[in-house]
């Protein structure tokens, strides 16, 4: 049986997928692959910040940023505490273990 795809994500990355950044598209493959999408406590207080500060400066409207806010707590599987997160992802951070799905270079 093979091992299981297992990715973290973070606050960041989810808000290119749910922002429709040109950027999104290598996060949203490497989604496509997991088997399980894993995420801090703290990523849904960091994406709903960062999604007032869309509506605090004109960007999305406030029904806008409620439609995202749902998309973005689709991403995940599982939310876990931070410190078991952080212990998971330096495990799966292993040069033969999937990378962490997080701040994606621009190119």
């Amino acid at each position: 049986m093979s091992e299981p795809h297992r990715w973290g994500l973070d606050a960041s990355a989810a808000l290119h997928v749910v922002m429709r950044l040109p950027t999104a598209d290598p996060i949203i493959e490497r989604l496509g692959q997991a088997t399980l999408v894993l995420v801090a406590q703290l990523y849904f207080s960091e994406t709903a910040k960062a999604l007032w500060e869309y509506v605090s400066s004109g960007q999305l409207s406030s029904e806008q940023a409620i439609e995202r806010y749902q998309e973005v707590c689709l991403l995940p599987d599982q939310a876990i505490s931070d410190q078991s997160l952080a212990l998971s992802l330096i495990h799966i951070s292993e040069p033969t273990r999937p990378r962490l799905v997080s701040r994606m270079p621009s190119s």
